[in-house]
């Protein structure tokens, strides 16, 4: 029973190798989906980053959040100065930094509603815990952010309020 609690109990931080392993997934399953972004560069129709994310929290647990921190950290830097070479470098950073906040907040919140709600792991034999995995994986942890981004990107002034919608 008492390794029962220990292993359900999520770590602060996780092993070396997940994280690395985590970040190098996430930085190329989205530097690909950038090749299919829509102006503005930011704007993507799919980002398989935050499933890989996802799946990969879920198996290796929550601790492994700064993999996902770090290369989304990377991917939106590299597109922020790509984008806007004439932009001060501490805004360059501040959004990449935020965007990367959003997305490990994405995960974080997907990963914890899907442990708490589910009591994942366990088989997902009903249709009903399969929806539920799908809703709180997907749009509800998305809404995190997408919302993170636009609002920063807004702030930022690279898009006008009437975008922000």
């Amino acid at each position: 029973m008492d390794n029962l609690q220990k292993s359900s109990t999520p770590a602060i931080t996780g092993k070396p190798a997940q994280i690395i392993s985590l970040a190098v997934a996430y930085f190329i399953a989205g530097k690909i989906a950038l090749l299919f972004a829509t102006p503005p560069i930011y704007a993507t129709a799919f980002w398989p980053a935050a499933g890989i994310a996802l799946a990969l929290m879920l198996r290796f647990g929550l601790g492994v959040w700064p993999g996902i921190l770090i290369a989304s950290f990377a991917i939106n830097a590299c597109t922020a100065f790509t984008a806007q070479e004439a932009a001060p470098l501490f805004l360059l950073l501040a959004l990449a930094g935020g965007m990367a906040v959003g997305a490990t907040l994405q995960a974080l919140t997907g990963a914890f509603l899907i442990q708490w709600l589910l009591g994942f792991p366990k088989a997902l034999n009903r249709m009903n815990d399969i929806f539920k995995l799908m809703v709180l994986g997907g749009p509800v942890a998305c809404l995190l952010s997408a919302s993170t981004g636009v609002t920063i990107l807004w702030l930022a002034g690279l898009i006008e309020g009437s975008q922000f919608g």
